[in-house]
């Protein structure tokens, strides 16, 4: 993700200058994510339910409406959008199951496709496209882990484990 993010830096401009709704960044990452399956935008990459470290259901990303959805090769599940979709040229969005701010858009990633746990946190992790560039959700709130998992990205990455479950 982070290769085909500066790919599409050096070709588009900077992330400030692209048009941020989530049918754009599904566009423009579909063409660097070579051999992806497109799964459009309700079509069931995502096959849920997937959970909270607490284990209640978090949305199913399967059946929403706002998520652009890519399958790797490898059976890595991509999907853009989410709450931003509304947002057509800003990089504005405050994201409180993150604790982000000024984020372009929501890119959930999770790391083994359908197979379980399908837990946030897990195997399921939220990423955030920002002026910046592509960072792990979490990374503006000290890793404190806000929003049920989602927000816990950096950490798990900075400390190489699932220490806060």
């Amino acid at each position: 993700m982070a290769q085909a993010t500066n790919l599409i830096i050096s070709e588009e401009g900077p992330v400030k200058t692209w048009t941020t709704s989530a049918d754009n960044i599904f566009n423009l990452y579909k063409k660097k994510l070579f051999n992806a399956k497109e799964c459009g935008s309700s079509s069931g990459c995502f096959s849920g339910p997937y959970k909270y470290p607490s284990g209640s259901n978090t949305s199913n990303w399967s059946t929403r409406q706002d998520f652009y959805n890519l399958v790797l090769s490898d059976g890595v599940i991509i999907g853009f959008g989410g709450d931003n979709t509304e947002f057509k040229s800003s990089c504005d969005l405050n994201v409180a199951i993150s604790g982000d701010n000024n984020v372009c858009q929501i890119i959930v990633v999770d790391t083994n496709g359908s197979k379980k746990p399908n837990t946030v946190g897990k195997d399921t992790f939220m990423f955030i496209l920002t002026e910046k560039g592509l960072l792990p959700a979490g990374c503006q709130n000290n890793n404190t882990c806000p929003g049920a998992g989602f927000g816990c990205t950096c950490r798990i990455i900075r400390e190489s484990s699932v220490k806060y479950m």
